[in-house]
């Protein structure tokens, strides 16, 4: 649950509760706009191919080489984990290691979302619509 708190009338003073802690708007635009330029939310259908069983997946994902804006990120918003560090072999040595911020489930996609939509610009308010209506739109299939 979001909620909106303000202590003053003045409105430089409001702050948003977010997983019990207080947060100023500043830092949910801020998530927003490390979302906006290194991150994205997607929808598909996995196939098990031992069970031949389809399952729906959901990915709200921040790939960066710095550990440290991921980690403002997720004490920020409060939910997700990050992975890492992780390096593909084929990588030049000069490549730098990456960090993965990851949400794997509907929940926790559609309130980080929800939390940071304001600050969201027009194509990721659009990715993050389609992914969220795309996942719902799948529903649960098997094929056993």
């Amino acid at each position: 649950i979001i909620t909106l708190v303000s202590r003053r009338p003045d409105p430089k003073f409001v702050y948003f509760m977010v997983c019990g802690k207080m947060r100023a708007p500043e830092d949910l635009a801020y998530c927003a706009a490390l979302f906006d330029g290194e991150g994205n939310v997607r929808s598909t259908m996995s196939r098990n191919k031992w069970s031949l069983s389809e399952t729906r997946i959901i990915r709200f994902a921040i790939k960066m080489t710095d550990l440290e804006p991921l980690q403002k990120f997720l004490t920020c918003v409060g939910r997700g984990k990050i992975y890492g560090p992780y390096r593909e072999k084929s990588w030049p040595n000069y490549y730098r290691s990456q960090y993965t911020f990851l949400v794997q489930n509907f929940e926790d996609a559609q309130y980080i979302v929800a939390l940071i939509w304001k600050w969201l610009s027009g194509p990721k308010r659009k990715q993050a619509r389609t992914a969220l209506k795309k996942f719902i739109a799948l529903g649960y299939i098997t094929n056993t």
